[in-house]
């Protein structure tokens, strides 16, 4: 299915019955963007040692730019697929301090979603040492 329309599913249930449903699909692919609200970069989990986030729906034309409470900028990326280790500029000889780190995520919608222009998400995430 790659358009948006009623469709009907057939199924076998309980027992073996038979069985139909009609189904309605949309094609709305509203931009979303979700992230951790913590991270540790000393974590013995391999996955618990950088922050990323995913995204869903949305182009190439990304920026995330991460703060310290002074509004320095201590870590930014043009890429999706970013993974921030917890240092000064990605530098992992460079950590900084536990503490809460404010993010913006900036980015377009891919489908038709043209008219809402650039979006932003914002954040925070803890780096605990």
């Amino acid at each position: 299915m790659t358009e948006a329309g009623t469709y009907q599913v057939t199924f076998k249930g309980e027992n073996n019955c038979p069985g139909t449903q009609k189904t309605e699909v949309l094609m709305d692919c509203v931009p979303k963007v979700i992230a951790p609200n913590a991270f540790r970069p000393l974590s013995t989990e391999e996955g618990n040692r950088t922050f990323s986030i995913l995204s869903y729906f949305i182009t190439d034309d990304f920026q995330i730019l991460i703060y310290n409470r002074w509004g320095e900028l201590v870590f930014e990326s043009a890429s999706r697929n970013f993974k921030w280790n917890g240092g000064f500029l990605n530098d992992i000889d460079r950590p900084v301090p536990s503490d809460m780190y404010a993010y913006i995520v900036k980015y377009n919608a891919k489908y038709n979603r043209a008219e809402e222009g650039r979006q932003e998400k914002r954040g925070g995430i803890l780096v605990v040492r």
